[in-house]
C-alpha cells in the first residue's frame, strides 16, 4: 500500500513475500531510519545503535556492541549475576507466597530485568561517514543523465535510486504476524506450540515470524533478551503456581496494550504465587545464608 504521511511517500508493507523485497533482495537500500525530532531527545541525536541511519558508524557500533555485550561468550559470562538477580526476585516471591500476598509481577519482572541490564551495560559511541549511498546515486545519475549535462526536472522519474531514499518504508508487522496463511485463523489465540513442529523461529529465518526484525538491522540483543526471557519464565513457573487475586478468571484479565517500543499491558498484571514442594522451602533457606 503506498500513501503519503505529510510530504513523506510512504510504502506500508503487510504480507511476508512482500517484506521479503525489501528485507532481502534490496535490504542494503532499507537498513537506514528516517530522521524525526523525537529521535533527537529519546537516541542522543539518532547516535544510538536503534535509530541511527546505516553507514559505516552503525556497523562499527553494532561491532562493538556484540563483542562488549552482546556475543554467545559474554552473554555466558553474565551467567552468575542473572542467576543472584533472579534468585532474590524468587526469594522475595517466596515471602510472598508464605504470607498469601498479591504481587505486581509485571514490575517484579522489570525490576529484574532492569537491574540485570544496568549492571550490565557500558555505553560508548564513535563517529564516522560512510560515502556508499552517494556513489550508488551518483552512478545513476551517471547512466541516466550522463556527464556532459545538468540534470532537468524531467530526468528526475528515471531516477529509481533517488525515489527510493525519499520513501519511508513501514512493515506492518501486526498484518504479517495475524496471516491466515502462516498463523492459521487462530492468530489471536495464546498457543505458544503454534510453530513447534514447523521450520519457522524467532531467530529471523523467516518472515513469518520476526519479533527481534530481520537482515541487517536485526536485534543484536536477541540472545541475551531469549536467555533473559526465558530463564526468569522458566523459573518462575518452575518454583511457584500462579493463581489471580480476587477470584478472577484468565478471561476477564484486562490485556488492554499501550503505546511503547514493545507494547507493554496498560495495566499491571497481579498475580499470587504458591510455591510448588517443599523441597523448594529448604533451598530458599538455604539461598537466604549463601545470599544475606
Amino acid at each position: 500500500m503506498f500513501l503519503k504521511l505529510g510530504q513523506v511517500p510512504t510504502i506500508v508493507v503487510s504480507s511476508a513475500d512482500s517484506a521479503e523485497h525489501f528485507l532481502k533482495s534490496h535490504d542494503h537500500v532499507f537498513s537506514s531510519r528516517p530522521t524525526h525530532e523525537a529521535n533527537t531527545f529519546l537516541d542522543y541525536g539518532t547516535g544510538g545503535l536503534a535509530f541511527s541511519k546505516y553507514g559505516a558508524y552503525w556497523p562499527n557500533m553494532r561491532k562493538f556492541c556484540t563483542i562488549q555485550l552482546l556475543s554467545a561468550s559474554k552473554v555466558d559470562s553474565f551467567e552468575p549475576l542473572r542467576k543472584k538477580e533472579l534468585q532474590q526476585a524468587v526469594n522475595f516471591l517466596q515471602k510472598a507466597a508464605m504470607d498469601g500476598e498479591v504481587v505486581d509481577l509485571s514490575e517484579r519482572i522489570h525490576d529484574v530485568v532492569e537491574d540485570f541490564v544496568y549492571k550490565m551495560v557500558l555505553g560508548r559511541n564513535k563517529d564516522a561517514e560512510h560515502p556508499r549511498v552517494m556513489k550508488n546515486l551518483q552512478d545513476e545519475l551517471d547512466n541516466v543523465v550522463g556527464r556532459n549535462k545538468l540534470v532537468e526536472e524531467n530526468d528526475l522519474a528515471k531516477l529509481s535510486y533517488l525515489d527510493i531514499k525519499n520513501t519511508s518504508v513501514i512493515i506492518n508487522l501486526w498484518a504479517i504476524g495475524r496471516d491466515a496463511k502462516t498463523w492459521s485463523d487462530n492468530a489471536e489465540v495464546f498457543y505458544p506450540e503454534r510453530f513447534i513442529n514447523s521450520n519457522l523461529d524467532y531467530r529471523g529465518n523467516g518472515l513469518q515470524f520476526m519479533p527481534f526484525g530481520f537482515g541487517r538491522r536485526g536485534c543484536p540483543g536477541m540472545l541475551l533478551g531469549v536467555t533473559t526471557v526465558k530463564l526468569l519464565v522458566a523459573q518462575l513457573v518452575h518454583c511457584f503456581n500462579w493463581e489471580l487475586p480476587q477470584n478472577i478468571a484468565p478471561i476477564d484479565l484486562d490485556m488492554t496494550e499501550k503505546s511503547g517500543f514493545s507494547t507493554p499491558r496498560l495495566n499491571h498484571l497481579l498475580a499470587v504465587p504458591r510455591y510448588r514442594s517443599s523441597s523448594y522451602e529448604s533451598s530458599w533457606w538455604i539461598s537466604k545464608l549463601i545470599f544475606f
